[in-house]
């Protein structure tokens, strides 16, 4: 599945790509594990300082490990309970009269939610996802004054997420 993602507040906005395999029928539904890769980019946080003559820049790239629990709701409608887990690396960018600051990091994704799958035909489908997520970790800047790596304190991009999607099943 092929997915475009953001917060509630348009701070973070991603694409990304996932898939899932079925591993076992348990009950009305089938579990299934997958790996997922998302990269996002601050948007409206960063025009808005670019708005004051701050050139700031954010992105995260995370690899998820995804469990879910799909259970056909209606004959072309699927919904799942899922869990996602995995690391992300971020950098940022500051410049500002003169100053230059760059930052590389590190952390953590934990998510849960829900999802749904329309199908559209036999095999394609439009979806969606709404997760809750932890995610934080820290940065270590460099600058162009010193030229020496500090670390800062912790990164944290964790909240509510919403995933459109669109994806085939095999």
């Amino acid at each position: 599945r092929l997915m475009l993602n953001a917060d509630l507040f348009l701070a973070q906005v991603g694409f990304g790509a996932s898939a899932d395999v079925g591993i076992a029928k348990v009950g009305p539904g089938t579990i299934a594990l997958g790996l997922g890769a998302e990269f996002s980019n601050c948007v409206l946080a960063c025009a808005l300082l670019d708005v004051v003559g701050v050139d700031y820049n954010e992105r995260h790239f995370t690899a998820l490990a995804r469990g879910t629990y799909h259970v056909g709701v209606a004959k072309r409608v699927d919904l799942y309970p899922l869990v996602v887990l995995g690391p992300t690396f971020g950098t940022n960018s500051l410049r500002f009269r003169g100053l230059e600051v760059d930052g590389h990091g590190f952390g953590a994704t934990f998510g849960v939610g829900v999802g749904v799958n329309a199908f559209l035909t036999d095999s394609l489908f439009l979806g969606g996802e709404a997760q809750l997520r932890y995610a934080r970790g820290v940065y270590a800047y460099s600058n162009n004054i010193d030229g020496k790596t500090y670390a800062s304190d912790t990164w944290n991009n964790s909240g509510i997420t919403l995933q459109v999607t669109l994806g085939l099943r095999f």
